[in-house]
């Protein structure tokens, strides 16, 4: 997510940035309904409406409390509980993409310390894991399939 002192074309801020967040439109939208929402029958969005909204939409929305955020479900109780059991076997990739930036970017608004928590315990469970396959696994099959579940940033760490 673009931040103060990121860079405006940083390729990972703006993909992580379209990663869906569920929201509440707190405020009727006019003219926008089919373009936030299309299964929206009206050009007019309603107030109260629950949508998936793209990541950089919302900071704006949530400072003018346009649109209540809501934590997406691969940041809930399920997962910290899969986390828990065993990090380095959950596939946070097809989950989220950038699982700890849009984490980062979700917390500067919904300011919750469970998320920072999760955020936390999921990184510390994979990182050992991560540095001990990056200087020990031949390519191969199981190489495939550890670098299958890495996000972005866990990526990034295992080629550096």
């Amino acid at each position: 997510m673009l931040s103060d002192g990121q860079d405006f074309y940083d390729v990972t801020a703006i993909l992580a940035g379209e990663t869906q967040v569920p929201a509440v439109v707190r405020k009727g939208v006019k003219g926008l309904g089919p373009a936030l929402d299309p299964s929206c029958a009206g050009r007019d969005l309603p107030a109260n409406t629950q949508l998936d909204l793209p990541m950089w939409l919302l900071p704006t929305m949530a400072a003018r409390t346009s649109a209540h955020v809501m934590l997406p479900r691969f940041y809930g109780e399920k997962m910290r509980r899969k986390l828990q059991a065993g990090a380095h076997c959950e596939d946070l990739r097809s989950r989220c993409l950038y699982f700890y930036d849009v984490a980062e970017a979700l917390n500067d608004i919904v300011h919750q310390p469970a998320l920072e928590q999760l955020t936390m315990m999921a990184f510390q469970g994979r990182y050992r894991e991560l540095l001990t396959k990056a200087h020990t696994a031949a390519e191969g099959p199981a190489l495939t399939k550890l670098k299958a579940k890495l996000t972005a940033e866990e990526t990034n760490l295992f080629a550096a």
